[in-house]
């Protein structure tokens, strides 16, 4: 994940998260040191509004670790470990509520946290929900809807105001997809629309005309 001073930062499973320059690749730091906070087996990685890092954590101990966005120092367990039946915490994101949505891997449910204090709102997909199986992956698409991965090697997609069960938008197996994991929508442009010839004709004249009449009112 790129974070808001254009460096990558990757968690390393082993209890840490490191960063990289996003020009050249080149390691920086162990922006998140061995095991801080307790950091156990990093997952998820986002970049919440108040500008800080937080930290999935897959471990029985996890939940999600909030470290500072300048310095990696160690904030808070900004969602306990267990809350709200917290189990195998993966993906994390916060959604357009600017609530932070969690996968719950072991319990097959995707949960919502309060993205001010970390306060648990509830299952957002419940466990099983739409037949979600080991949720890893979560993102919001262009439409506002929450889409998931999980172990079934499909990408699920729910509603995301209520959490109702919308499609399996990548169906099982399809092109040959084998257990996802993260996933992400391209947020490249879209190019704008050429001009018909018409269309520019009209702008050319009107711009033409705009000038005599600037002419006209100078002499």
């Amino acid at each position: 994940m790129f974070g808001p001073d254009g460096n990558l930062y990757v968690s390393s499973i082993f209890g840490r998260v490191l960063r990289y320059d996003g020009a050249t690749g080149s390691f920086i730091d162990a922006f998140v040191p061995l095991f801080s906070g307790g950091l156990g087996s990093p997952t998820g990685l986002v970049f919440g509004p108040d500008g800080n890092l937080y930290v999935s954590d897959f471990s029985a101990f996890g939940g999600v670790r909030r470290y500072d966005g300048a310095t990696g120092a160690f904030i808070d367990a900004f969602v306990p470990s267990g809350s709200g039946g917290l189990s195998g915490a993966y993906g994390l994101v916060f959604g357009p509520d600017g609530n932070l949505y969690v996968s719950s891997n072991t319990s097959d449910s995707v949960l919502r946290y309060d993205g001010s204090t970390g306060a648990f709102i509830d299952a957002f997909v419940p466990a099983g929900g739409g037949g979600l199986a080991g949720p890893i992956g979560l993102t919001f698409g262009p439409d506002g809807d929450l889409y998931v991965t999980s172990r079934a090697d499909d990408v699920l997609r729910y509603s995301g105001t209520t959490g109702a069960f919308v499609d399996a938008f990548v169906p099982p197996g399809s092109g040959g997809l084998d257990v996802p994991t993260f996933l992400v929508f391209s947020n490249a442009a879209v190019p704008e629309p050429v001009p018909e010839p018409a269309t520019i004709l009209l702008l050319a004249a009107g711009v033409t005309g705009l000038i005599a009449t600037r002419r006209s009112q100078r002499r």
